[in-house]
């Protein structure tokens, strides 16, 4: 019973490794390492093309920033430290900019202060301007009043003083006295619309005028206020892209003049190695630069680093138009994407690494799939299928190579001691586990064909 349990637990380990196995995989698992592992293959291609050129140079950041204190101030809060990442957040503008991370944060105590008093200033400028817009109305409601009431006084002393002064002519019991005091009051009248109707017609004309300069008056006082709170962000020092800090020149209560740098900042993703190229290579370089521009195809080349384990592709950015008057060579910046492994970015600036491009006058080249190559820090190498003279089985060879520029998914390889040749069967499918000397099985024999077009044209031939 026992025996039982243990085969149907067997089983079903068995069915669970089938399950998550890839078929490479499960090939090469054979019950107690029994049988030859099954692998895929392709062929070792031989071609004409131009020789592969390797430049050594030094990886660069894409942007380097020091950053300066735009102000005069104390340092009152250092929020990283050197090597520490820093970020911009995507989704927050300022004046059309992105908002980075703050650095360094410098004492704004009495900024705090003109500000809050302004804040307040602002908030009186305001009010009165309301109080402008509800009272001039009826200010020219009361006086337009004013003026009906007036008139309808004029008209009534014009007409008492005329009456009476009928009277007065016809004997009708009026004194002299009575007339002149009826046609007094009719002049004080009379001058007393003129006085309201001015006054109306000055409300009127400055009404406008009187909104407008309540109105200037909350907008000067709101600029005033706008350009404190512009003067503070002044104090913080902010990240100006996502990337790393490399240096920094101040601490915690250091007192920093304004236009003093105080951080520098470098972004590393993408990352830029520059690499000197002689000048006969230049123009064929920047002319089939030209085609790729045209063709809206991107310019790439294989890029090594010696302390990674596999190849990384680059970009060629631009050519500096400027050689080194010593060697007479040009910088080619190659842009690299720079991924990150636990959260840190693989590249470093100043890390040497090696280029290769298709450059020179032809000759015969072995090309391989890249899948076939087993990178590791010590060497690069391949699996080439192969015949054990004694037992006369097939097996993995390891064969040392170095690489040089690639074509699309094809890399060129140069074997060591003769030992590749065209024609000669690669393993580029469970490669991964094999063993110098381990025994395989051919699965199957991958074919795909060469590229037509290569990504460098060779220089013109010298005459």
């Amino acid at each position: 019973m026992n025996q039982m349990r243990r085969s149907r637990r067997s089983g079903f380990y068995f069915i669970a490794i089938a399950l998550v196995l890839s078929p490479v995989e499960l090939w090469s698992a054979q019950p107690g390492g029994r049988g030859p592992s099954r692998v895929d293959v392709s062929r070792v291609e031989m071609t004409r093309k131009p020789a592969s050129k390797s430049f050594v140079g030094s990886l660069v950041p894409l942007k380097r920033s020091p950053l300066g204190s735009a102000i005069d101030g104390r340092v009152v809060q250092m929020f990283v430290e050197e090597g520490d990442a820093v970020t911009v957040d995507e989704s927050q503008l300022v004046d059309g900019e992105k908002l980075g991370q703050p650095l360094i944060q410098l004492r704004t105590v009495s900024l705090d202060i003109e500000i809050d008093a302004a804040q307040i200033e602002l908030q009186l400028r305001q009010q009165a301007e309301k109080e402008i817009q509800a009272s001039l109305p009826t200010e020219i409601a009361g006086a337009q009043s004013a003026v009906e009431e007036i008139k309808a006084r004029l008209k009534f002393s014009q007409e008492n003083s005329e009456r009476l002064k009928k009277l007065y002519e016809s004997g009708g019991g009026v004194s002299q006295q009575e007339v002149d005091e009826a046609i007094s009051t009719y002049l004080s009248q009379k001058q007393l619309k003129v006085g309201v109707e001015t006054q109306l017609n000055k409300l009127i004309a400055t009404r406008d005028s009187r909104l407008q300069q309540a109105r200037f008056k909350v907008e000067a006082q709101d600029a005033e206020l706008r350009r404190l709170k512009e003067l503070k962000s002044n104090y913080t020092i902010r990240a100006p892209f996502p990337g790393y800090v490399t240096s920094k020149q101040t601490e915690l209560g250091q007192w920093v003049a304004k236009g003093e740098t105080v951080l520098e900042v470098i972004q590393v993703d993408p990352i830029e190695l520059v690499v000197p190229v002689p000048q006969e290579f230049i123009q064929p370089l920047q002319d089939s630069m030209e085609e790729c521009r045209d063709e809206n195809k991107r310019y790439k080349v294989q890029v090594m680093v010696d302390s990674l384990p596999h190849l990384l592709e680059g970009e060629i950015a631009n050519v500096v138009p400027q050689a080194d008057l010593r060697s007479r060579s040009f910088p080619v910046k190659i842009r690299i994407d720079n991924p990150k492994i636990d959260g840190v970015h693989l590249l470093k600036s100043g890390m040497i690494a090696q280029a290769f491009m298709f450059l020179g006058n032809d000759e015969d080249i072995f090309l391989v799939h890249k899948d076939a190559l087993v990178l590791d820090i010590a060497s690069t190498s391949l699996y080439v299928v192969s015949t054990d003279e004694e037992s006369k089985k097939t097996v993995a060879k390891r064969v040392q190579v170095q690489v040089g520029a690639s074509i699309e998914d094809w890399i060129q390889v140069i074997g060591l001691d003769d030992e590749l040749h065209p024609g000669d069967q690669v393993v580029v499918r469970g490669n991964e586990r094999l063993m110098a000397g381990q025994e395989i099985a051919v699965a199957r024999e991958l074919s795909e064909p060469l590229p037509d077009v290569l990504q460098f044209p060779k220089p013109p031939a010298k005459n």
